[in-house]
């Protein structure tokens, strides 16, 4: 059960890293396109 808890809580931040660093990604894209 912890584990299953655990790895809940590691997707959560995984996804929240991925989102940030595409975001991050298109800021820079919509920079260089200006």
């Amino acid at each position: 059960m912890v584990r299953l808890q655990f790895a809940k809580k590691y997707l959560k931040s995984a996804c929240r890293v991925l989102e940030k660093s595409l975001v991050d990604r298109r800021d820079q894209d919509s920079l260089v396109l200006e």
